[in-house]
């Protein structure tokens, strides 16, 4: 009775061969699925990455795109350098510096493109930017493969171009500022009509050669000048011929000048000189008769033939006074005592109304 007991408990212990297969069956089904759902997730992961890199790839070109737009439609030069040579320059370098088909930028140095007078300048500033070091703007002379030189404001920086150590140069054509500068500062300094030393820029020019002669002990000669009967040739020919005639009496006492003396248009149809003399020097006389004499020579103007005399005043330092305004007061003084003697006529300042050089 027990042996079929047992007989029958190990038959219902022990499942039937078809569940077995059947269970056999759903666990390889069910593994595979999670393969395969596995399988799916991955390739979805690796589709995402590769779209991130393509998107990355594009961003970067699209990157890149738009700088090189920038760098070409940059109105500044924009060169590189390695090694020396120049690797990459965009079309306003091009431009810049008059490049043809028959001259190339590249394969040059940056340091030719300098003139020679800036060189040692220019040279210690690559050195630096090779060094790594971003260098201070600057401006300098440039140079043109035609030859010609123009100012440019410089700026360079050290960077690394192709796996090599190398150099950006920006550089901007400041021809046009530098020209506004200098009218700017001649409208500052100069007389509108003749071009001469305006009234404040001959005082201070007369300041400064006071330093000079008194550092030194050199003498200085004030000559102050008045036309003679100019109001009745503004009266007769008219303002436009009367301007002619201060213009070109101003070229004429500028012309017979010496390089270290000064000349500017005090007001009106009067004329200060500032004659610069040396160790042991004396005014010599002669200069101030080819002054007068350039005056009084008769000179055409618009058909018409002009004969216009000055008179003269001289004071000299230290004699005669230390100051600007004192030397062109007496020397105004000493022109009025010219000018009661007489037309085209000089006199020296004095005290006593003598007409002796000192």
């Amino acid at each position: 009775m027990a042996r079929i007991l047992n007989s029958r408990s190990s038959q219902v212990r022990m499942p039937a061969p078809d569940n077995l297969y059947a269970r056999k069956l759903m666990r390889e089904v069910q593994a595979r699925e999670e393969a395969e759902a596995l399988l799916e997730k991955k390739s979805l992961e690796l589709y995402q990455q590769a779209q991130e890199r393509e998107q990355a790839v594009i961003a970067l070109r699209e990157s890149e795109e738009r700088f090189r737009l920038i760098v070409e439609m940059s109105p500044d030069a924009i060169i590189i350098e390695v090694d020396r040579a120049i690797v990459f320059a965009n079309t306003a370098a091009k431009l810049l510096f008059l490049q043809t088909e028959k001259h190339d930028l590249l394969g040059k140095s940056l340091l030719s493109l300098t003139a020679q007078p800036d060189r040692t300048k220019a040279q210690h500033r690559l050195e630096l930017a090779y060094a790594g070091n971003n260098c201070d703007q600057t401006e300098e002379m440039a140079e043109r493969f035609d030859g010609s030189l123009f100012p440019v404001s410089v700026r360079c920086a050290g960077l690394t171009f192709q796996g090599k150590n190398a150099v950006q140069m920006i550089a901007r054509d400041i021809s046009r500022r530098k020209r506004m500068e200098e009218q700017l500062s001649f409208q500052a300094t100069r007389d509108p009509l003749t071009g001469a030393l305006n009234r404040a820029e001959l005082v201070a020019s007369l300041s400064q050669s006071l330093s000079h002669a008194s550092r030194y002990d050199y003498p200085l000669w004030v000559g102050f000048i008045d036309l003679d009967e100019f109001k009745p040739i503004n009266d007769n020919y008219g303002h436009r011929i009367g301007d002619q005639l201060l213009i070109q009496v101003a070229n004429r006492i500028n012309a017979v000048l010496r390089s270290g003396d000064a000349f500017g248009r005090y007001g009106g149809d009067e004329f200060i000189v500032v004659l610069r003399g040396g160790p042991n020097d004396n005014l010599n006389e002669i200069l101030i008769e080819r002054i007068m004499m350039a005056v009084s020579t008769p000179m055409l103007i618009d058909g018409h033939q002009i004969k216009v005399t000055c008179s003269f005043g001289l004071s000299v330092f230290p004699t005669h006074g230390g100051s600007a305004d004192m030397l062109i007061d007496h020397a105004d003084k000493a022109m009025y005592e010219a000018k009661e003697a007489g037309s085209n006529i000089w006199r020296f300042y004095s005290e006593h109304n003598s007409s002796q050089s000192p």
